[in-house]
C-alpha cells in the first residue's frame, strides 16, 4: 500500500468520520427539541390549572364570606369559619404567584436556572400543602360543621354532644405537633431523598410531577451529552421505556391500587363518621381510631407504590425496577403486620362493628372478665404469628398479603420479572 493509498483512505474516514459527527449532531438537537417541547407543554398544562385553582379559590373565599356575613351574630360560627377564609387567602396568593411566574419562563435560559427557579415556586407550594396537611387533623371537623350549617342550615355543633366535639378537636390539638416533629425528623435524615421528593411532588399535585420530571429529563440528558457522549445520551434516550409485558403487567396493578385507594378512602371517611359520632365514649374512640390510623397507614403505602409504579420519564428501566422493588417491599412489610396484628384487628373491629352497626356496645355486654379472656388468646395468636414471620418473613402470608393489596403487589412483582427477563435478552444479544 502506498502513502497515496494511505492519504485517500485517511480521507474518506475523516468524511465518514465528519458526517457521523454530523448525524449525531442532528439527533442530539431533534431529542433536545422534543424535550423541551414536552416540558413547555406540562409548563403550560400546569399555568392553566393554576388559573381554574384561582376560579375556584375565589368562589370558595366568596362563599365563606358569605357565610360569615350571615353568621355574623354567632361567634362560634365567625370563628369556625375564619381558618378556612385565611387559608383559602394563602392558597390564592401562592396560585397567583406561581400563574405569574410560570408565564414569564424563558427557555433560552440555563436549564439550571430554570430548575432553580422552578423549585423556588415548588417550595412555596410545598410549604401551604405541608399547612393543610398538618391542620386537616384538627379542622375537619369544624369544616364538617360549616359544611352542614352553610347547605343545610343544621346546627351541627350544638346538636352532637359537646364530649364528641371536644374528644376530636383535642385529638387534633395533640396530633398537630406529631406531625410537624415527624416531618421535621424525615427531612433532616434524609434531605436529599428521591422517594421523598418524588412524594413531595405528588402532595403537590400531579402536575407539579410531570412538570418536574420533564426538568429532569432534560437536565439528565444534557449532563449526559457533556460527560459521556452524544451516541451514549442519546441510548439512554431511547432505552427509557419498558418492554410490552411489563407495561402491561404495570397498568394492572395501578388499577388495583386504584380500586383499593377507593374502598380505604370511603372506609376512613366511615371511619370518621363513626369517631364523630362516638367521641365522647372511650370505649368507642379507642378503637375507632386505631382502625382509622391502620386504614391510613395502608392509603399511604399504596400510595407510595402507586408512585413507583408510575413510567419514569427520567430513569432507566433498571432504575424504575430498583424503585419498584423497594416500594413493593415496604408495602409488603406492612401488610404482613397487619396479618400478625390481624387477631388484635378483628377484637377492635367487633367492637366497632357492633356499635356502628348494631347499636351494642359489646365492651359492656361482654363485661370484663370476658373481654380479658379474648384479650389474651389474641395476644397469644399475635405472638405466635410474629414468630412465625420472624423465622421465613419472605413467603409470609403470601396470598393473604396479596389479597390485602387486592392483587396489586403479584401485578408489581411480575412486571419487575418481566422487565428484568427483557434486559437479560438485551444483554446476551449486545454480548
Amino acid at each position: 500500500m502506498t502513502t497515496l493509498d494511505l492519504d485517500r483512505l485517511k480521507q474518506r474516514w475523516s468524511e465518514q468520520s465528519r458526517a457521523i459527527d454530523a448525524q449525531l449532531a442532528l439527533d442530539v438537537d431533534a431529542v433536545r427539541r422534543r424535550l423541551t417541547a414536552q416540558t413547555a407543554t406540562a409548563l403550560v398544562r400546569q399555568r392553566n390549572r393554576r388559573l381554574y385553582a384561582l376560579l375556584f379559590g375565589g368562589v370558595a373565599f366568596v362563599a365563606t364570606l358569605g357565610f360569615m356575613r350571615a353568621n355574623v351574630d354567632d361567634a362560634a360560627y365567625l370563628l369556625l369559619a375564619l381558618p378556612f377564609a385565611l387559608l383559602l387567602m394563602m392558597v390564592g396568593a401562592v396560585d397567583l404567584r406561581e400563574w405569574l411566574s410560570l408565564g414569564r419562563v424563558d427557555f433560552a435560559r440555563p436549564l439550571t436556572e430554570l430548575r432553580a427557579e422552578y423549585d423556588r415556586l415548588r417550595a412555596r407550594r410545598l410549604q401551604i400543602v405541608r399547612v393543610i396537611a398538618q391542620l386537616s387533623v384538627l379542622l375537619w371537623l369544624p369544616l364538617i360543621f360549616v359544611l352542614v350549617k352553610g347547605l343545610a342550615g343544621v346546627d351541627l355543633l350544638r346538636r352532637l354532644p359537646f364530649s364528641v366535639t371536644a374528644a376530636n378537636v383535642a385529638l387534633g390539638v395533640a396530633l398537630v405537633p406529631c406531625i410537624a416533629l415527624i416531618v421535621r425528623w424525615l427531612a433532616r435524615r434524609r434531605p436529599d431523598s428521591a422517594a421523598l421528593r418524588r412524594f413531595a411532588d405528588e402532595a403537590a399535585g400531579r402536575d407539579w410531577q410531570r412538570a418536574s420530571n420533564h426538568l429532569d429529563r432534560q437536565l439528565d440528558f444534557e449532563r449526559a451529552v457533556v460527560e459521556d457522549n452524544a451516541g451514549h445520551a442519546l441510548r439512554r434516550a431511547a432505552a427509557q421505556s419498558l418492554p410490552p409485558e411489563a407495561e402491561r403487567l404495570r397498568i394492572a396493578a395501578r388499577r388495583c391500587i386504584d380500586v383499593g385507594l377507593v374502598l380505604i378512602s370511603a372506609l376512613i371517611l366511615l371511619s370518621g363518621g363513626f369517631n364523630l359520632l362516638h367521641g365522647g365514649d372511650a370505649h368507642a374512640l379507642v378503637p375507632g381510631v386505631l382502625q382509622h390510623l391502620f386504614a391510613i397507614g395502608w392509603l399511604i403505602a399504596a400510595i407510595v407504590q402507586r408512585d413507583a409504579l408510575a413510567a419514569s420519564a427520567t430513569s432507566a428501566p433498571a432504575a424504575w425496577r430498583a424503585r419498584l422493588a423497594g416500594a413493593t417491599r415496604l408495602r409488603t412489610v406492612l401488610l404482613q403486620s397487619y396479618v400478625v396484628a390481624a387477631p388484635l384487628l378483628s377484637l377492635m373491629l367487633l367492637q366497632t362493628l357492633g356499635l356502628g352497626v348494631a347499636g351494642i356496645d359489646l365492651w359492656q355486654t361482654l363485661g370484663l372478665a370476658i373481654w380479658l379472656g379474648l384479650g389474651l388468646i389474641a395476644l397469644i395468636a399475635t405472638a405466635l404469628l410474629w414468630r412465625r414471620r420472624r423465622r421465613a418473613p419472605i413467603g409470609f402470608a403470601a396470598r393473604l398479603v396479596d389479597a390485602l393489596s387486592l392483587g396489586s403487589l403479584s401485578y408489581a412483582q411480575r412486571a419487575i420479572e418481566a422487565a428484568a427477563a427483557t434486559d437479560d435478552e438485551d444483554l446476551r444479544d449486545a454480548a
